[in-house]
Parts: structure tokens; C-alpha cells; sequence
């Protein structure tokens, strides 16, 4: 019963987990739809708030991850939890567990197209990008 009890827990555990995932990825969704305002003395909170603010500054332009890291590491956007510097490799795995927030395109990272919206004052492309 015991070992049943403690299965249960480490799953509960696992679920609240991705739960909190889940909603990191909704409010950075949001935050990126205009839906809440980011102001510009607020740090981003995540590593993938900070690479989204890189990318929408820069328009969206595809950006080696080596240059972002070098970005957010000069504007202190994020900083890590052993406040050591964020890596070429720190990005590219947020890229790879945020696939529906990033595109990785021989070697650039991007944001999807879908989460850029254009600019109230500029017209957008076919593709819905601003120009």
C-alpha cells in the first residue's frame, strides 16, 4: 500500500509539474498577444520571455542563439538560477522544449510566425508578419 501511496504522490508531483508548464506557456502567449503589458522596467521572468523580447526588438530576424545569449546576457534580461551567464545551449534547449513559441532555421532561431502580430501602425505581409 505503501509503494502505491508514494507512486501516486511522484505522479501528482509530475502533473503539477507540466501543469505549471502549461500555464508558463499560456501567460508568455498572452504577454506576446498584447493580452498583459510587459513594461520596460519589468525583466522578463523565463529565459523564452527574454529571447521573445530579443527576437520582437530585433523584428522577428532569425538570430544565432550564440548572439541572443550575448544580448540577454549584456541587458541582464535573465538570469539563471546559479546566476552564471546564459549559453549558446541554454537557448537552443529552450527551443527545442518550446517548439510551438520557436523556429530553429539553419541555425537561426526565430519566434513562429503566428505569435508575431503586426505593429497597429504598419500593414502586414500575406503572412500575416508586419513589414
Amino acid at each position: 500500500m505503501e509503494g502505491a501511496l508514494s507512486g501516486l504522490k511522484a505522479r501528482r508531483a509530475d502533473l503539477l509539474s507540466k501543469l505549471q508548464e502549461v500555464e508558463d506557456e499560456i501567460a508568455l502567449a498572452e504577454r506576446w498577444l498584447g493580452a498583459t503589458d510587459i513594461s520596460e522596467p519589468t525583466k522578463p521572468r523565463t529565459l523564452q520571455d527574454a529571447m521573445a523580447l530579443v527576437l520582437r526588438e530585433n523584428e522577428n530576424v532569425g538570430m544565432r542563439p550564440q548572439r541572443m545569449a550575448e544580448i540577454i546576457n549584456t541587458r541582464k534580461l535573465y538570469v539563471k538560477r546559479d546566476e552564471g551567464p546564459v549559453g549558446a545551449n541554454g537557448i537552443q534547449a529552450r527551443v527545442s522544449n518550446y517548439a510551438s513559441l520557436f523556429v530553429r532555421e539553419n541555425g537561426l532561431v526565430r519566434l513562429r510566425d503566428t505569435l508575431v502580430s503586426p505593429e497597429p501602425s504598419s500593414g502586414a505581409g500575406s503572412d500575416g508578419v508586419a513589414r
